[in-house]
């Protein structure tokens, strides 16, 4: 008897869609492909608010240097916005490599050309990064030859670094640097003395660093970690990001300095938000703009919302309902009550919060006493202007649509 074997599917529509366009089936290709688009749009709106929230969890520093480990730091982050943990994983291991190689371009080093340096070992790489290059002297003598207790590795530390007379320093021999097997012992000594100053990675960034790769590992290599995909990632990323920011952090900007969206070179994940940068004619404007507060002319044009609107919307059970909406200006509130009607033409009104948010608005109806929105009983509806006597949008307790009609004009 054959051993029964477990199948799992791709999302078949994807195939039906690339069936009907060879086919040219031009209704059914139609309807597939927005039954997609529709999906992929209610799946973002479902989790909207947990992928905003992991977003600003691992957002710490504004503004770096131009480099290709930081762009690839970027689309890691969205790769964990939109939940692919392990993916951000495995691409921030990734980026502890591109500094490696960024780093080396820079400067003499025994690994040959860029096409050699990938064939390196990131351990022997990120050591070899990490040795001092040009040491004092006399921390030279004093705090390495003298501490070292055994002759081997005394003589080891003396014929891989040259006295420069003239600077009164120590500078590294590269081409000794280039084995892992020498590069292991630098380090063994150095730790014995507990001498740990380190070139290119301050503070704790080379630990750092190495974490990430060893995290990484983990999930290249297919081994259990103790701790969830998310949590990992979430390390990974707050890692890599102090490491980006040692390296590479940009704390002031110099006058007439171009700076860039470090988003942009990502146009197929990031289409649906300006990241551009915005300038402004003016410091209040500036001040607005940077707040993201609505212009004073959609603030004009919200409250011309003031009135009496009949309306209907479709609830999250997918039944249609009616209500009025009445909007009146109190001072320089305007306020706002929706009367949902019911069937034996009784009415339920509810006072309701209101929020502009640029060119639409947000209501959402509350319990007066206990000042609390209830889901299942308020209104939550994201509207805009179609016209002056128009409003649509959307009911953001289901998926359905909202329309009103002005009716005091």
């Amino acid at each position: 008897m054959s051993k029964q074997i477990h199948i799992i599917s791709d999302f078949e529509e994807l195939f039906k869609l690339k069936e009907f366009y060879k086919d040219n089936k031009k209704e059914p290709y139609e309807c597939t492909y927005e039954l997609i688009s529709h999906s992929l749009k209610n799946e973002y709106i479902d989790n909207i608010d947990s992928k905003v929230e992991r977003w600003i969890n691992i957002s710490h520093v504004l503004y770096f240097k131009d480099v290709p480990p930081v762009k690839f730091y970027f689309q890691a982050k969205m790769l964990f916005r939109d939940g692919f943990y392990e993916a951000a994983i495995t691409l921030s291991r990734s980026i502890c490599e591109m500094i490696c190689y960024e780093k080396l371009t820079q400067m003499n080093h025994p690994f040959g050309n860029y096409s050699d340096l990938e064939l390196e070992n990131f351990r022997t790489l990120v050591k070899y990064l990490a040795i001092p290059k040009v040491i004092d002297r006399l921390i030279f003598e004093k705090e390495i030859i003298e501490k070292i207790t055994v002759n081997d590795d005394k003589n080891f530390i003396k014929s891989v670094y040259q006295l420069n007379q003239e600077k009164n320093t120590c500078i590294f021999k590269i081409e000794t640097g280039k084995t892992a097997k020498n590069l292991n012992r630098f380090f063994d000594i150095f730790e014995k003395i507990n001498f740990v100053t380190k070139d290119i990675f301050p503070n704790n960034s080379y630990d750092l660093i190495n974490k990430v790769y060893d995290n990484g590992n983990t999930y290249v290599h297919a081994r259990k970690s103790s701790n969830t995909p998310k949590d990992d990632a979430i390390n990974n990323l707050n890692w890599i990001g102090e490491v980006l920011y040692e390296l590479y952090g940009v704390n002031e900007i110099p006058i007439n300095q171009t700076i860039k969206s470090g988003y942009t070179d990502f146009p197929d994940i990031c289409t649906g938000m300006n990241f551009a940068l915005t300038a402004f004619a003016t410091p209040e404007d500036a001040l607005t703009g940077y707040l993201n507060l609505p212009s004073q002319k959609q603030m004009k044009k919200m409250l011309s919302v003031k009135g009496h609107w009949e309306g209907e919307w479709t609830s999250k059970d997918n039944k249609k309902k009616q209500g009025n909406l009445y909007f009146h200006i109190e001072g320089e509130y305007l306020l706002g009550e929706l009367e949902n009607l019911k069937t034996n033409e009784q009415a339920d009104a509810e006072p309701l919060e209101i929020k502009l948010f640029g060119d639409y608005f947000r209501i959402k109806g509350f319990n007066p006493n206990t000042k609390r929105h209830d889901k299942n009983k308020h209104c939550h509806f994201e509207l805009e202007f179609f016209n002056d006597s128009i409003l649509i949008g959307s009911n953001l307790n289901g998926y359905g649509k909202v329309l009103f009609k002005r009716t005091d004009k």
